[in-house]
């Protein structure tokens, strides 16, 4: 195994954690808006994410920026890793 992807590797469950707890972060902000706002949240996510940040920009702003980083890191992760897809 390289070094590349032994990187590939840490950074990938980095940015899975970081996705995770953005994730977490929206999930809880979106119950506080209501019940209805967190099933919305589970079933449609990218696009309850994105309407609960044009509504409440202040609170979702960070959480959303860290899932966006944490995929980013995955995906980067992923290529030097050296998975396809």
């Amino acid at each position: 195994m390289t070094a590349m992807a032994v990187a590939g590797y840490i950074l990938a469950v980095i940015g899975f954690i970081a996705c995770l707890a953005g994730e977490i972060k929206m999930m809880a902000i979106s119950y506080r808006y209501g019940f209805g706002w967190l099933l919305g949240c589970m079933l449609m996510g990218p696009l309850c994410w994105l309407l609960l940040l044009m509504i409440d920009f202040r609170s979702m702003s960070k959480p959303f920026g860290l899932t966006i980083l944490g995929v980013l890191a995955v995906g980067i992760g992923d290529v030097l890793i050296g998975i396809k897809g």
